[in-house]
Order: C-alpha cells, then sequence, then structure tokens
C-alpha cells in the first residue's frame, strides 16, 4: 500500500497533469473505472469521463490552471487546497485566481475517486472531521 507521501506525490500528478494540459499524464494515476464528482452534481467515469471533465477546464472562456495550495491526509483521501487560475485565452495572462478544493481517493497507487469541492471551507471541515 502506498505511503501517505505516495499519496499526496500521485495527487501532485494529477494536477501537474492538467495544468500541462497532459490528459495521459492523468491518466497514469487514474484507476481506468475512476468515479469523478462535478462540483454540479454530475458524476463521469472511466477515462471517457476524464478526458470530458479536463476538455471544461481547458476549453473554458477563461482555461483553468490549478496549483495546489496544500494536502491535508485522513485515510485513503487526499483533500487537495487548490488555486485555479483563470488565464485569458488571448493574452495566457491571469484574469483571476479561484480558491477552490479537490478530494482524492487513492487505492492501490490509483486515483479512484476524484470530487470537485469548490467550498474550501466545507473541505476542510470534512477533512478534520
Amino acid at each position: 500500500m502506498p505511503s501517505q507521501d505516495e499519496h499526496v506525490e500521485i495527487v501532485e500528478r494529477w494536477v501537474a497533469g492538467y495544468r500541462d494540459r497532459n490528459l495521459e499524464q492523468m491518466q497514469a494515476v487514474a484507476d481506468p473505472e475512476i468515479e469523478l464528482r462535478m462540483p454540479t452534481g454530475d458524476v463521469l467515469s472511466g477515462y471517457d469521463g476524464l478526458a470530458a471533465m479536463t476538455r471544461h477546464g481547458w476549453e473554458a472562456e477563461t482555461p483553468h490552471y490549478p496549483r495546489i495550495d496544500r494536502c491535508i491526509l485522513k485515510d485513503d483521501k487526499v483533500f487537495a487546497l487548490i488555486d485555479v487560475e483563470l488565464r485569458s485565452p488571448e493574452t495566457g495572462e491571469a484574469v483571476r485566481t479561484l480558491a477552490v478544493g479537490a478530494e482524492f481517493r487513492i487505492s492501490d497507487g490509483l486515483v479512484v475517486e476524484w470530487a470537485g469541492r469548490p467550498d474550501r471551507a466545507k473541505l476542510l471541515e470534512d477533512a478534520r472531521g
């Protein structure tokens, strides 16, 4: 079973893959049957769901570029506090930054569940609870 440091490394690789627009890097740390819980309530699954989730952020009016602020470990979960920079597609310059979060469940060295968590206060409460 991976150590807690390895759990954080898996999340860091995931976020770096998203930031770098590298779906293959994300798939390398994702279970083929991954379940993705979108902040909208939609649930996507598998590599097709992962591709759809990434397209949403990559092709948005202001594309998303995440950076991990910090991670909190709890059992098989990593609660990641993430700053998402929204950039102008024309200039590439930052338009604004959103402070959000994500919850990752890791099993056998792979992300098996991901949940977008826009409310950092609730994410922190769940991480500590």
